[in-house]
């Protein structure tokens, strides 16, 4: 068996990842807080990966089911690294359920899954010689192609895993199961190229196969929101909350979609709505207070995640909606502790890394300030072109006495896209602090009214206050 000899350890040893936060500086959690950010990354991994095989497998197992069991033997023996594990689960899993798509097409999806693209492009292309009548096959070639943005490639592949199925022997719900994952597929890849007309086709012929789907009705709502007709995209959305106990409120999913068109005041107004419908609903409660964060109702963020976490316990989101109120409301301390343990479980984030450098850089403790710059400067390499981080590295350098270099980078900084109000704040401070009391108003301005977010609006508003009034500020065509 060539897959067990080569390409299963090929996979299995993609599972370690080092991140931003694994490069972290002396000051380090206590061991229990390290072992608990351990526990919930593994638990994160496993529930990804588990997802991942109940999506290319067709239908559902129960919970308690042998099936259902076996599959998670595999998940387990692949995080173990346990190559006899996962080849002998995945052998008793086929003979348990004969729609099983073929082995190589699940290790390949567990690889890619644990960022392993090599060894899933690998067991792909084998799947695609052995299994070459199998639908599944070319299927998750589109797939991949899909989320690489190459949808003609994605076209051909979904043609291909057509024409299989229709030729193939499989079961007639079987064929019904794969006609329908190339509809699903189809109707995605027109809604990303905006092409809606053929998209509603293929969600019409998706629905007179499968009426009641939730991956329908909520793609074709999509569609009729892209169309611009509300109306109907909520009638689908509704359907499917019908349908399905606990299911996203469907205010909440709107908000969501105006959020991507960047629908500011929509994007609140459907928020508002689903929280007024929906209170006790723990991820609208989780998305009305970041709506909360991002107006600055910090109070009421703070209230709101209480609730939720009285409910749910504590997750990733509501650490990062505290950790937000603890910087807005002065308490460094609570905000350095809670980013610390929220960049070692998303390493890759910069938003964590931003917050954590400026909660550092508040301590009294030169040492910890010392060591916000080191972060800054990791953070900066590894997000060269985000401006925050640009202007953090910069403001860190600064407040750390490199105040010649910190003031370059944020002069640089304030070149990368459009000026965001943070780093406006820090480069007016300069300003002040140099006796230009004219360019760090003419700067600042503009920003502190601005409703865009802006973590130093009250020092901004406190330091325009001290610099004299907004009527000493110079008109356009002064001289």
């Amino acid at each position: 068996m060539l897959f067990r000899k080569y390409l299963l350890p090929l996979i299995l040893c993609g599972l370690t990842s080092v991140g931003l936060a694994q490069q972290q500086t002396n000051s380090q959690p206590s061991a229990g807080v390290t072992n608990a950010a351990a526990t919930a990354a593994k638990q994160q991994a496993f529930d990804r990966l588990l997802k991942e095989l109940e999506d290319l497998i067709p239908g559902t197992y129960d919970k308690d089911s042998q099936e259902q069991q076996t599959l998670t033997d595999v998940v387990y023996g692949f995080i173990a690294g346990n190559q006899t594990r996962v080849s002998e689960s995945l052998s008793k899993l086929i003979q348990l359920d004969e729609k099983v798509p073929p082995r190589e097409l699940l290790l390949a999806g567990l690889a890619y899954s644990s960022n392993n693209a090599a060894g899933g492009r690998a067991l792909l292309e084998q799947a695609g010689v052995r299994h070459r009548e199998h639908p599944a096959i070319p299927l998750a070639f589109a797939r991949l192609a899909l989320i690489q943005g190459r949808y003609f490639e994605a076209f051909a592949c979904i043609e291909k895993a057509r024409q299989s199925n229709n030729q193939s022997n499989l079961g007639a719900e079987l064929k019904k199961y794969y006609e329908i994952a190339c509809l699903d597929s189809l109707t995605v890849i027109e809604i990303r190229r905006n092409e809606l007309k053929p998209a509603e086709r293929y969600a019409l012929q998706w629905q007179q196969l499968a009426p009641e789907s939730d991956k329908m009705l909520l793609a074709a709502g999509e569609v009729k929101f892209l169309q611009e007709k509300i109306d109907e995209a909520v009638s689908f959305l509704n359907r499917r909350s019908d349908n399905i106990k606990n299911v996203t409120p469907t205010q909440l999913i709107l908000g969501k979609w105006f959020q991507a068109k960047n629908d500011d005041a929509n994007y609140g107004k459907w928020i508002d709505e689903a929280f007024a419908k929906h209170p006790a609903n723990p991820i609208t409660q989780l998305e009305f207070a970041a709506l909360q964060i991002r107006t600055e109702k910090f109070e009421r963020a703070a209230s709101v995640v209480a609730e939720y976490e009285a409910a749910n316990g504590e997750s990733q989101q509501s650490k990062l909606i505290k950790a937000r109120v603890a910087f807005a409301n002065n308490d460094f301390e609570s905000a350095e502790k809670n980013f610390t343990q929220l960049l070692q479980s998303q390493p890759n984030s910069f938003e964590h890394a931003y917050f954590l450098i400026l909660s550092m850089l508040e301590s009294k403790d030169d040492a910890k300030r010392k060591q916000a710059v080191e972060l800054a400067k990791r953070a900066y390499q590894t997000f060269r072109n985000n401006q925050l981080l640009a202007a953090a590295l910069g403001w860190a350098l600064y407040q750390t006495g490199d105040k010649k270099l910190g003031t370059d980078l944020l002069a640089q900084a304030k070149g990368i896209g459009s000026t965001l109000p943070d780093t406006a704040y820090f480069l007016a401070e300069i300003m002040a602090a140099d006796g230009r009391n004219v360019q760090a108003k003419t700067l600042l301005s503009p920003f502190v009214n601005s409703p865009a977010v802006f973590v130093y609006r009250e020092r901004a508003k406190s330091l325009l206050k001290s610099l004299g009034s907004s009527e000493d500020l110079p008109t356009p065509g002064d001289k």
